[in-house]
């Protein structure tokens, strides 16, 4: 077996000094399928894995990664009120996918394009269902 390369990624945040690592995940991912190796690994990992190269490519909006512009911009009847918890996510939710839009849905930097940490942007995106 080969030596494993260590190719820093911007999808992280640094650890806690003194913490102990629990955890290491060896992927085994083909890009392509049926073709193992090569860089496409790294730039996937690093973020510069370029979508149009490959056919076979997922898109955002196959995943359906925000909701339709009729729904996400709907507005309530007159005279309805929205509880304030309500409000503020329905902010934060278009926020947050508004900055996954601009970075290419690089959670890493939208994050920053927000001013929070990864973590954070990793919290709130789960709190509010954004995949």
């Amino acid at each position: 077996m080969r030596a494993a390369a260590q190719v820093p990624s911007p999808n992280c945040d640094d650890r806690p000094e003194g913490t102990a690592i629990t955890l290491l995940v060896v992927h085994g991912i083909s890009l392509p399928p049926g073709q193992f190796g090569g860089p496409g690994i790294v730039e996937l990992f690093t973020n510069r894995l370029d979508p149009a190269a490959d056919p076979q490519k997922i898109t955002a909006e196959d995943l359906r990664l925000t909701p339709p512009p009729e729904e996400a911009d709907a507005a309530l009847p007159t005279g309805d009120k929205w509880p304030l918890q309500d409000y503020l996510d329905r902010v934060e939710r278009s926020a947050i996918n508004e900055a996954l839009e601009k970075t290419r849905y690089n959670r890493t930097a939208a994050a920053k394009l927000l001013g929070i940490t990864f973590r954070a942007m990793r919290y709130r995106m789960e709190r509010l269902g954004i995949k």
